[in-house]
């Protein structure tokens, strides 16, 4: 039978403590992103699960994504008296915001939306 999420719990045990499905633990992702980093010592800056989602979030807002369905697709709840009254789901809207962001990530898989980065020279005479 197929996990009900994306990123399922791999320990069976972890698994069946929570009802025979789950998902995969923030510690495990942390921990897989802290491995890599320390293993193929890429030429990047230490990042955490939290980066990955302002990243995200960023992208999502420059991709035209409004605001609070960019905060509903992290999760956020939204604040004050807004977040009392309104209780639409917004389904549709996430939906179309989580299919535009995978359409970034494959263009840029594919190599489309990619600009190298490069080490900025210091600028003569600036300070």
């Amino acid at each position: 039978m197929p996990a009900a999420y994306v990123l399922p719990a791999r320990s069976r045990g972890r698994a069946a403590r929570n009802g025979g499905d789950t998902h995969v633990s923030k510690d495990s992702i942390r921990a897989a992103i802290g491995y890599w980093l320390a293993t193929e010592k890429p030429a990047v800056r230490g990042f955490t699960p939290h980066d990955l989602r302002s990243t995200m979030k960023s992208h999502m807002r420059a991709l035209g994504v409004p605001r609070d369905i960019s905060e509903m697709c992290l999760n956020h709840k939204l604040s004050g008296v807004e977040g009392i009254y309104d209780r639409h789901t917004y389904f549709d809207e996430r939906k179309e915001a989580l299919q535009k962001w995978a359409h970034f990530l494959v263009a840029c898989e594919a190599g489309s939306n990619v600009v190298p980065i490069t080490v900025a020279k210091a600028v003569q005479g600036a300070g």
